[in-house]
């Protein structure tokens, strides 16, 4: 990632594993990028949706969403697909681990 990413400013001092709150914040942010900064920066972005989906699901941050968060998670879930139809980028594989389903069926176990 470039230096002068905003992804890069926001993923530069974080650990591997994203905190939940960074997690929601950088959902907010990629919710925010214009198409065109994503297709200009495919790798940037793809960059950020796998550390993003690797700190929910093996980082273990769906441990810390609640139903309040649900319709965030199911939001930025609806967005991938749109972005991927609009860009052609590859992202449904990280649907499955960004769906507030995902968090779900662990919360019915606690």
């Amino acid at each position: 990632m470039s230096d002068k990413s905003p992804l890069y400013n926001f993923l530069n001092e974080k650990p591997t594993f994203l905190r939940f709150e960074d997690e929601v914040a950088l959902i907010k942010a990629l919710l925010n990028l214009p198409i065109d900064w994503i297709r200009q920066n495919q790798k940037e972005f793809t960059d950020a949706v796998d550390k993003l989906a690797d700190s929910h699901s093996v980082g273990s941050g769906f441990v810390e969403q609640t139903e309040e968060d649900d319709a965030l998670f199911e939001r930025f879930s609806e967005w991938l697909s749109d972005v991927q139809g609009k860009t052609g980028i590859p992202l449904t594989r990280y649907i499955d681990d960004l769906t507030p389903d995902y968090g779900k069926k662990f919360r019915r176990e606690r």
